[in-house]
């Protein structure tokens, strides 16, 4: 999750609002539950954009 946080600028807004509502850091949050589904959405979302300009 630490590299998709790097890399996809969505999940790291995710990210960032989390870590400021909860007054935790990227690497405890990128473990929470909630965090891991949505960085699953992102990954299949980006999945999803590499296939679509590979087309």
């Amino acid at each position: 999750m630490r590299k998709l946080y790097d890399r996809n600028e969505d999940f790291k807004r995710y990210v960032d609002r989390y870590c400021f509502k909860h007054g935790k850091t990227v690497d405890e949050a990128v473990k929470d539950y909630i965090v891991i589904e949505y960085g699953k959405a992102c990954k299949e979302k980006e999945e999803c954009r590499k296939n679509e300009s590979a087309e």
